[in-house]
């Protein structure tokens, strides 16, 4: 039985009980961290997909919503250019039936109308299928957009580059004017305001998102009223290389111009995070709490098992010497023994005393000889196999049962315990004190019957006080015929 079995035994309990309660701790621990990897992680994952998603679903309600404003002011230019008395009027003008000064005398009341009736457009100008003015109503419009606009094969309604003139924003639409027998009579150049639009941009724009739309060379044509300027310079630049913005860019209808969306990540995810800590914090609080409870509640259970154990071990083995005691000893030889026979192994006993023992006690004092003994012990636990069950058997006899050994092997274990006693002095309180060792051998050949735990223990007995008679330090190996054989000191 090794030294470190029983030595200090008491001493370390409180320290068995931290690592039930450390134990606790991890379960704890990896409990938590297993709900965070595969709970709360993934969920927090899976709602800023959600997010994600819904912002672009949002930045594609609003390109939706600035392409009906468009389609909204192609369909009034193409009711403007669709009126028909107005397109015979010009159909006649080209043929020659008609002059200038009639047709738009004719036309520009009409196409006033039109202004009153529809307040998004602002001017339109009526162009002869070569590109010539013939007359206009409303804002100014330059000459270069009827350039621009030069209609080819399409029957429908184009938008035009947007219009910048004196600070003012202006969509022009480019129209054809399209008669059943004579084909193309000419086209509209139709312009309308901004205000729907701008009324989209600040709509739609937050603290969190801002919309805005930009031409092709960076610049910003249609901003929002609110929205800071690092949003600003992201939707200038409309890339990401600002750090936490979102940005997303997408062409619109209207040639060289694009829609962007700036989204703020750390205000636009602000309610999550404070949601994910208010989860983390209370399963750290519910895990605290629990782990608190384990402690409170397994507290007293773990002390009363620990007492229980520490109360088997003081009854099993030897308080001064770790090894184990007679009663326990004798357990364990029943054991072994009823094995050997029952298998037909060999088996093997090893007794031996302290010689002069009591001279010890007498002159030096019992707490020296107390330190002897513990010295021997260690000596026992040291030298011999972790099968090897060692017992302090009396005040200074100890006893071995060794399974699985033949004599041969068994009395060189005896004699190297009795060398390596008499030749390494003990240290004391009384300084160092050499003592020698008196042992007697037995082995349990296999296939001898009818024999029993007593007369075993009798006969390594009588070998051991054969020992003593011839002269002490000294192994004597018996034989199980009641022969007794002595060797002499190696």
């Amino acid at each position: 039985m090794p030294d470190a079995t029983l030595q200090s035994l008491f001493p370390r309990q409180p320290r068995r009980i931290w690592r039930v309660y450390l134990l606790i701790l991890v379960g704890g621990l990896l409990l938590s961290t297993a709900f965070y990897v595969f709970g709360i992680r993934p969920l927090d994952d899976r709602v800023r997909m959600l997010h994600a998603e819904r912002i672009a679903h949002d930045f594609g309600d609003v390109g939706r919503a600035f392409d009906g404003i468009v389609a909204r002011h192609l369909g009034l230019a193409e009711q403007v250019a669709s009126r028909t008395a107005i397109r015979q009027r010009q159909a006649d003008f080209l043929q020659g039936r008609e002059s200038l000064d009639d047709l738009a005398a004719f036309a520009l009341p009409k196409l006033a109308d039109a202004l009153k009736a529809n307040a998004e457009i602002v001017g339109i100008v009526r162009h002869d299928p070569s590109g010539r003015r013939l007359f206009a109503v409303g804002e100014e419009i330059p000459a270069a957009l009827s350039a621009a606009c030069r209609p080819g094969e399409e029957d429908r309604a184009r938008p035009l580059p947007l219009l910048r003139t004196e600070g003012q924003r202006r969509f022009a639409y480019c129209s054809p004017i399209r008669d059943d027998r004579h084909g193309l009579v000419g086209f509209d150049v139709v312009v309308a305001d901004d205000v729907a639009v701008q009324a989209l941009v600040d709509t739609h724009t937050g603290e969190v998102i801002v919309y805005a739309l930009g031409l092709d060379g960076g610049e910003l044509a249609f901003r929002p009223a609110v929205g800071g300027d690092a949003a600003m310079r992201a939707v200038r630049r409309a890339d990401a290389s600002t750090p936490g913005l979102t940005v997303l860019r997408a062409p619109t209808r209207v040639p060289g111009l694009s829609l962007c969306s700036v989204v703020d990540q750390a205000r636009f995810f602000a309610p999550q995070r404070e949601q994910s800590r208010l989860l983390l914090l209370t399963l750290a609080v519910a895990a605290a709490a629990i782990l608190a409870l384990s402690v409170v509640l397994m507290r007293p259970i773990i002390r009363s098992l620990l007492d229980e154990q520490h109360l088997i071990e003081m009854a099993s083995f030897d308080r001064l010497t770790g090894l184990l005691n007679w009663g326990t000893f004798h357990r364990v030889l029943d054991h072994e023994f009823a094995r050997a026979q029952r298998y037909r192994r060999p088996l093997s006993l090893i007794m031996f005393d302290i010689d002069h023992f009591k001279r010890v006690n007498d002159t030096y004092g019992h707490p020296v000889g107390d330190e002897v003994l513990r010295a021997i012990g260690r000596t026992c636990s040291g030298l011999f196999r972790q099968t090897d069950s060692w017992a302090r058997y009396g005040g200074e006899e100890f006893m071995a049962v060794l399974p699985e050994t033949q004599e041969p092997y068994a009395e060189s274990l005896a004699d190297r315990l009795r060398q390596h006693i008499a030749a390494n002095p003990i240290a004391t309180a009384a300084g160092m004190l050499s003592v020698t060792v008196s042992a007697g051998v037995l082995s349990c050949r296999p296939g001898v019957d009818g024999l029993d735990k007593v007369a075993i223990v009798a006969e390594v007995d009588k070998a051991l006080y054969a020992s003593k008679e011839a002269g002490r330090n000294r192994v004597t190996v018996a034989v199980l015929t009641g022969r007794t054989d002595t060797s002499p000191p190696g």
